[in-house]
C-alpha cells in the first residue's frame, strides 16, 4: 500500500466518523424523532405478536347502537345497561371510558322533561313515575361494585389548579393585611411563595387570581372597597385597576373559582358539613357569601351550587387515589387539575382513574401517563392501570403495596408485571394491529345489545303495570266484601315498593330489607287476589245454576259485573302476560348469548361510532377510538405482554457502532462492493429489530444506526469520488477504448498489480488484413482510413468481448493477449479461439452490411488473417520514466506473430500451436499442418488450422482435416512416398489447399534429397 493510499484511507475514516458523531448528534437532538416513531409503527402493524387476551371484552357505542338507541347522549337510565347486565351476567369488571361530569335530565315516562334538568342540589324523589337518571345510573354502579370510571387530568388549567390556589391564598392574605390590589409588587410577592404550575404563569393567570382572591374576601372583614361575593364586575375592574371588558369576561369563571375557595375552606374547618346532602349544605353556605336567598337564581347562587358539585366531586374522586408515596408521586406526570366524576357516580365505583392523551410530535397517540399528581401528594392511576391493579391483586383499596417504580431504571413495577416508563412518566400502549378498528379484540358486544334487553325488561315491567292497575281495578270493586282490605294492603304494597325503589336509587342500605317487606306484601295481596277471584268463579257457577226466574236484581247485577271482570281480564291481562312469555324468553335467549361472551371477562365500555368517538391516529390506524388506548393497555398488562425499548445511551451506542462498521467497510472495500455489504447489514440490522420486537415487544432504535451506516457510507463514496476515483474514472475510460470495462475497473482498482512484472502463461494473438498495403496504395489515404478504422473497430470490439487486454495496433493488425496479471483468465486459450473465429464472422458480416448499404466496395477484398500461440510469457510495465506500455514479452509472443504470418505460407486464416489447441479443448474443430520451423527459435512449432467451433464445422471438411492429418504424420514419420500420394489426393480434392500443395513439394525435394538424422519433421518457412 502507498502512501498516497495510506492517505486516502485515513481521510475517508475520518469523515465516516465525522458523519456517525453528526448522526448521534442528530438522535441526541431529537431530530429523527418522527422517523424513528414510524419505525416503531411498523413494527406494531407488521412484526406485532401481542396476544388478545381472552380475559377482556369490549362493548362499544358503535354507529348501529346510536341509530337503534338514539341521538348522543343518552339518557343515563338507559347508560345503566351498560353497567347494570355485565354485572348481573358475572363480568370480572366494568371499566367505563365515558364521561360524568355533572347531572342528567329528569325522564318520566321514557320522554326527556324539556324544561330543566336534574340538580342534586333541588330536586327530590317525589312521584314514581319521575326517576332522575343518574339515580338510575348511580344505582346500577353501586349494585355492581365493580364499576371502573374516567375522569380527566389536565396540563393547564389555572382557576382549577391546586398552585393556582395557592397563589389565591397568597394574595388574599397580602389583601387582608391592607396591600393594595392596584401595586405590582403585590403580585410579584405572591409569585415568590408559591409553586410554579406546568407550563408556567402568565399574566393573565395572575390578574384571575386577583380577581377571585378579591370575590373570596368574607363580609366580616372586607377589603376596602370589595364586599366579597356581592362586588359587582365593574367594582371589581376599579378596584383591581383591570380593564373593565377583560373582568367582564372572566367574572363568572372567576366567581365560580372563588366559590370553590370558599367551599373548600368550608369543608377544611368543619368535616362535619361533608356528609351533608348538596341542598342542606347549600342552606348552610349560602348566608355567608351572600345576602341572596337560597330560591333566588343569581351568579353568586349558581356559582355557588356548581362550586358545591365540583368539590364534592373531587372529594370522591380523590378518594380513589392511591395513599401518599413519595416513590410513586416520583413516577407520576404532573398535571394542574382534574375534571371529577360526578360526587354520586364517584362514591358509588369501585375506583375511579384519569384518562388523557398527549400525542407524540407527529401527532399519534402511542402512549399514555400510568400515574398523575396535581401536587396534592396523591397519585392517581390510570383508568387501565387502576382496573389491573386490582384485578392481579396489586391494590387493595387506596394501599398500593403492589405497585412500586425503580426511578434509576424507570421501570414500574405492578405486582409480576414490569412496565418500562419515558422521562414524562409514559409507557408505550401495547398496541394490536386491526383493520377493522370498530371490531378489534377478540370479543366485541355491541351496546344495542344491553339496551335490547333492557327495553324488553321495561315492556315487561309496563305489561305488568297494566296487569297490576287492571286487577287493581276489578278486586277493588264493592263487589268483593273484602275489597276495603285489599286497598288498605294495595296502598301498604305501593308505599313499600316506592320506598325500596327510592332507598335503591338513593343508595340507602335499608333498601335491600325495604324490597323484601315490598316484594312479601305482594305475596300477600296476589294470594288475596287469587282468593277473591276463586270467590268470583264460585259465584258465577252458582248464579249459573239458578233458574233465570229465581235470580234476584243483585244476582243479575253480580252477573254482569263478572262478565265484565272476564272480558277486562281476556282484553287486557291475558294478552299482557303472554307478551311477558315472548319477551321473557327473548331476554333469557339474548342473556344466554350475551354471558357466554361477558361472563367472567372485563368489560371496557367506551365510544366507537364515528360521530362520537375522540378519533386519533395511533400506530396501527390513521383513526381509532381513544377507548382503544385503555383497551389495549389493559389487554397488555393482564397478558403481561408490555413495549419495552432501549434507552437513549443504548440507542447512540448501537448509532456509533453500526456507523463504525459502515466506515471500516466503505474504506477498505470499493464503493460497489462496500454500497452491497452495508446495504446486506442494514437489511439484517432492520430484520433483527423486527424480529428483537415480535419475540420480546421490545423496540430497538433502528433509524438512527441505519441513517448512521448509510451516512458513513455515502459521505466516504463522496469523498471518492471527487477525490480518489477520479483518477480510476479517467484511468478506467482510457481502458475500456482497449479492453473491457471490467479489466479496466479491476486495472483502475488495483493500481499496484500495473506495477508488477510477472512471468505466466498467456495466449496472445496477432491480426492482419490480406494484401492491405497494396489496396491503401490503390484507394487513397482518406480512403484506406476509413476502411481501417471501421475494420479494427469491428475487431476491436469482438477482441473488448471476449475481454482480450488489446495491446496496440500495429498498421493493419492487431496485437492483444489474455490472462494479465491484472485479470486472471483461467480459460484465456479458449478466449483466444473464439475470438479468432468470431474475427473471421465478424469481418464477413461488414462485407455483407458495406453491399447491402452501398458502401465502400473495398471491405469484399478484406479477409483476416489470425495467429494465436499460447505460452510463458513476461507480462508487465515495460517503457521509460517518460512512457510505458503494459504489455507481454517472450517466445510465445513470437511463435503468435510467425503464425499469423505463416497463414501466407499455407494459405490458412487462423493457425494456432499445440499448447493453444490442447487447452482450447473439444469446443473447436483443428487441422494438423505439421511442424513450423520458424526464425528465432530452433525447436519446430507443431501448429494447427484452426477451422472454427466443431458443432458448427461441416462433416466433410472434418473428415478432410482428418486425412490430411492422416498425411502429415506420415511426413513427419518419414515416409515421403505415402505422404506424397496422400497430399496429392488432397490437393485433388481441394486444389484451392495451399498447405497441401506445399507438403507435395516438400514431399519432391525430399525424396531426391533425403533429410539428415538431426531433421525434425518440421517444414521452413521462407519469411519471416
Amino acid at each position: 500500500m502507498t502512501n498516497r493510499e495510506r492517505s486516502a484511507r485515513r481521510w475517508a475514516f475520518l469523515i465516516g466518523i465525522a458523519a456517525t458523531l453528526a448522526v448521534c448528534l442528530a438522535y441526541a437532538l431529537r431530530m429523527l424523532e418522527r422517523a424513528e416513531l414510524r419505525a416503531l409503527d411498523l413494527r406494531f402493524r407488521y412484526a406485532n405478536s401481542i396476544p388478545h387476551s381472552d380475559e377482556l371484552v369490549r362493548i362499544d357505542i358503535d354507529d348501529s347502537s346510536v341509530e337503534t338507541v338514539g341521538r348522543w347522549p343518552w339518557a343515563r337510565f338507559k347508560q345503566s345497561c351498560l353497567v347494570e347486565i355485565p354485572a348481573e351476567l358475572g363480568a370480572r369488571a366494568v371499566v367505563v371510558d365515558l364521561e360524568y361530569l355533572d347531572g342528567q335530565p329528569l325522564d318520566i315516562d321514557d320522554r326527556r322533561v324539556d324544561d330543566g334538568y336534574f340538580d342534586p342540589l333541588s330536586e327530590q324523589l317525589t312521584p314514581d313515575s319521575l326517576r332522575p337518571s343518574d339515580m338510575e345510573l348511580r344505582a346500577a354502579i353501586a349494585g355492581a361494585g365493580n364499576v371502573y370510571l374516567a375522569f380527566h387530568a389536565h396540563a393547564r388549567t389555572p382557576l382549577d389548579s391546586l398552585s393556582h390556589a395557592e397563589l389565591v391564598d397568597a394574595l388574599h392574605a397580602s389583601l387582608r393585611a391592607g396591600a393594595s390590589p392596584r401595586d405590582p409588587k403585590l403580585r410579584s410577592d405572591a409569585l415568590r411563595y408559591v409553586a410554579v404550575p406546568r407550563g408556567g404563569w402568565t399574566e393573565a393567570d395572575v390578574d384571575q387570581a386577583v380577581l377571585v382572591a378579591l370575590l373570596a374576601a368574607e363580609r366580616d372583614a372586607p377589603i376596602v372597597g370589595t364586599q366579597g361575593f356581592d362586588t359587582p364586575p365593574e367594582a371589581l375592574a376599579l378596584v383591581a385597576g383591570l380593564d373593565a371588558e377583560v373582568v367582564d369576561r372572566i367574572h363568572s369563571r372567576c366567581l365560580e373559582a372563588a366559590a370553590r375557595r370558599f367551599v373548600r375552606s368550608a369543608l377544611a374547618g368543619e368535616p362535619q358539613l361533608l356528609p351533608l346532602a348538596p341542598v342542606e349544605l347549600f342552606e348552610r353556605l349560602l348566608p355567608r357569601i351572600s345576602r341572596d336567598p337560597p330560591d333566588n337564581d343569581t351568579p353568586r347562587t349558581e356559582a355557588l351550587g356548581r362550586a358545591i358539585r365540583y368539590v364534592r366531586s373531587a372529594v370522591a374522586t380523590r378518594s380513589h387515589a392511591y395513599a401518599p408515596d413519595a416513590g410513586l408521586v416520583a413516577a407520576a406526570a404532573k398535571y394542574d387539575a382534574i375534571q371529577p366524576v360526578l360526587f354520586d357516580f364517584a362514591a358509588a365505583a369501585r375506583r375511579c382513574g384519569f384518562v388523557v392523551f398527549e400525542p407524540d410530535s407527529d401527532g399519534v397517540a402511542r402512549r399514555v401517563s400510568l400515574l398523575a399528581t396535581i401536587g396534592d401528594g396523591l397519585t392517581y392511576p390510570q383508568l387501565a392501570l387502576g382496573c389491573a391493579a386490582d384485578l392481579v391483586g396489586a391494590t387493595r383499596g387506596r394501599a398500593a403495596d403492589g405497585i412500586r417504580y425503580d426511578a434509576d431504571r424507570r421501570l414500574l413495577h405492578v405486582a409480576d408485571r414490569v412496565i418500562q416508563l419515558d422521562a414524562a412518566g409514559r409507557a408505550i400502549v401495547p398496541w394490536v394491529a386491526d383493520r377493522d378498528v370498530q371490531a378489534a379484540g377478540r370479543r366485541h358486544v355491541p351496546a344495542e345489545a344491553l339496551f335490547r334487553v333492557q327495553q324488553r325488561r321495561r315492556d315487561m315491567a309496563e305489561n305488568t303495570r297494566i296487569i297490576r292497575d287492571t286487577l287493581e281495578q276489578i278486586f277493588a270493586s264493592e263487589f268483593f266484601s273484602d275489597h276495603d282490605a285489599y286497598v288498605a294492603a294495595l296502598r301498604r304494597y305501593k308505599e313499600l315498593d316506592a320506598g325500596a325503589d327510592r332507598a335503591r336509587l338513593s343508595g340507602d342500605p335499608s333498601a335491600t330489607e325495604l324490597r323484601a317487606a315490598a316484594d312479601a306484601a305482594r305475596a300477600q295481596i296476589e294470594e288475596r287476589e287469587r282468593a277473591m277471584w276463586d270467590f268470583a268463579l264460585a259465584e258465577q257457577r252458582r248464579m249459573d245454576g239458578l233458574d233465570a226466574s229465581a235470580r234476584t236484581f243483585a244476582d243479575e247485577r253480580s252477573s254482569d259485573l263478572l262478565e265484565l271482570f272476564q272480558q277486562t281480564i281476556a282484553d287486557r291481562v291475558l294478552p299482557a302476560r303472554a307478551a311477558n312469555e315472548n319477551l321473557e324468553r327473548e331476554i333469557a335467549a339474548a342473556l344466554s348469548v350475551l354471558r357466554s361472551r361477558i361472563a367472567g371477562r372485563t368489560c371496557v365500555v367506551g365510544y366507537t361510532a364515528t360521530a362520537l368517538a375522540d378519533m386519533t391516529p395511533t400506530p396501527t390506524s390513521r383513526r381509532a377510538p381513544g377507548v382503544l388506548a385503555h383497551y389495549w393497555l389493559l389487554n397488555g398488562l393482564l397478558t403481561n405482554r408490555l413495549v419495552y425499548w432501549t434507552t437513549p445511551a443504548q440507542n447512540l451506542g448501537l448509532t456509533f457502532a453500526a456507523g463504525l462498521l459502515a466506515t471500516l467497510i466503505a474504506v477498505w472495500r470499493g464503493p460497489r462492493g462496500a454500497a452491497m455489504i452495508v446495504g446486506a447489514l442494514a437489511l439484517s440490522y432492520a430484520a433483527a429489530s423486527a424480529v428483537t420486537f415480535h419475540a420480546a415487544t421490545t423496540a430497538i432504535a433502528t433509524v438512527p444506526p441505519l441513517v448512521a451506516m448509510f451516512a458513513a457510507l455515502g459521505l466516504i463514496a463522496f469523498h471518492r469520488y471527487i477525490f480518489i476515483e477520479r483518477e480510476r474514472r479517467e484511468l478506467t475510460t482510457a481502458l475500456t477504448q482497449y479492453t473491457s470495462r471490467a479489466i479496466a475497473r479491476q486495472v483502475a482498482e488495483n493500481p499496484e498489480l500495473c506495477r508488477r512484472a510477472e512471468s505466466r502463461e498467456v495466449s496472445v494473438i496477432f491480426t492482419d488484413l490480406r494484401g492491405f498495403t497494396q489496396i491503401a496504395e490503390r484507394i487513397g489515404a482518406d480512403r484506406t482510413q476509413r476502411v481501417l478504422n471501421l475494420c479494427l473497430e469491428r475487431c476491436t470490439a469482438v477482441l473488448v468481448r471476449h475481454e482480450a487486454m488489446v495491446n496496440k495496433f500495429m498498421g493493419d493488425g492487431i496485437f492483444a493477449f489474455w490472462n494479465p496479471v491484472i485479470y486472471p483468465q483461467s480459460d484465456h486459450a479458449r478466449r483466444a479461439c473464439e475470438s479468432a473465429t468470431d474475427l473471421q464472422a465478424a469481418m464477413a458480416a461488414l462485407a455483407r452490411e458495406q453491399s447491402l448499404r452501398g458502401g465502400d466496395p473495398v471491405f469484399g477484398e478484406l479477409v483476416t488473417r489470425v495467429g494465436v500461440a499460447t505460452g510463458n510469457a513476461v507480462v508487465g510495465p515495460c517503457g521509460s520514466a517518460m512512457k510505458y506500455d503494459y504489455t507481454c514479452i517472450g517466445d510465445s509472443v513470437n511463435v503468435a506473430a510467425r503464425l499469423e504470418s505463416a497463414n501466407k505460407f499455407f494459405g490458412t486464416l487462423m493457425l494456432v500451436n499445440d499448447a493453444t489447441r490442447t487447452a482450447a479443448g473439444d469446443r473447436f474443430a483443428f487441422r494438423a499442418i505439421g511442424g513450423v520451423q520458424v526464425k528465432g527459435r530452433r525447436q519446430p512449432v507443431q501448429v494447427y488450422e484452426l477451422l472454427g467451433r466443431r458443432a458448427g464445422c461441416p462433416p466433410q471438411r472434418l473428415r478432410y482435416a482428418e486425412e490430411f492429418g492422416t498425411a502429415v504424420a506420415a511426413f513427419q514419420s518419414r515416409d515421403f512416398a505415402a505422404a506424397r500420394a496422400a497430399f496429392v489426393a488432397c490437393v485433388a480434392l481441394h486444389p484451392d489447399d495451399s498447405a497441401a500443395a506445399r507438403y507435395v513439394v516438400a514431399c519432391d525435394r525430399l525424396l531426391r534429397e533425403p533429410p539428415s538424422e538431426q531433421w525434425q519433421g518440421a517444414i521452413e518457412l521462407e519469411d519471416k
